[in-house]
């Protein structure tokens, strides 16, 4: 895209106050929602200083173009998204990618304070185990800290979700009641012998 191709998307997605970088890319200080019909972000993010919001962008099947820092929560839900290939490196609070086809979490966003919700996608605990390091270091943290869930009391995780006793469990990863042993799941047990 060019600069005024740029300008007139942003003026489009009411993006204001925005900058575009010497390599086209657009840093923003503020929210983005976009509502776009493309399978593909048609520009290209640095950074986002607030939140970037995908949820209208019902046929995106990837998410290169993604700000590589977002300062606030990252929400790409319920659209076509495969697998987390172009996902920010960072994000503040929140992400969201549940309701995709995703099957993998590679790729997965360094947060700083925040949930990575992946509810709803056929993502399996064998999966895990082929993770890169940098996308394993970031799973295992959610696997093995606390994981409060009463942030999200009254949204929209309103089932069984809502009241179990780890991430796995709320991501549908893992059956809701089981014991996942990190540790031994590193030992390359099988899944019976991980989860009982």
């Amino acid at each position: 895209m060019t600069k005024k191709e740029i300008k007139a998307f942003c003026k489009a997605n009411d993006i204001r106050n925005y900058t575009i970088e010497d390599d086209l890319r657009i840093t923003v200080d503020g929210n983005v929602c976009l509502d776009i019909n493309d399978t593909e972000l048609p520009v290209q993010f640095n950074e986002v200083n607030g939140n970037f919001d995908l949820i209208n962008c019902l046929n995106l099947t990837s998410l290169k173009g993604s700000p590589i820092n977002v300062f606030g929560n990252f929400f790409c839900s319920k659209m076509q998204l495969k697998s987390l290939e172009g996902a920010p490196d960072w994000v503040r609070y929140n992400f969201d990618c549940s309701g995709n086809q995703i099957t993998s979490l590679e790729g997965m966003p360094d947060l700083f304070d925040g949930v990575f919700a992946c509810v709803g996608n056929p993502i399996t605990l064998a999966s895990i185990f082929e993770l890169s390091e940098l996308s394993e270091k970031r799973v295992v943290r959610f696997i093995m800290d606390d994981f409060d869930f009463d942030i999200y009391k009254g949204c929209t995780f309103k089932d069984k979700y809502d009241f179990s006793d780890n991430w796995l469990e709320f991501n549908g990863i893992a059956t809701v009641g089981s014991n996942f042993d990190y540790t031994i799941a590193k030992r390359k047990y099988t899944i019976e012998q991980i989860i009982n």
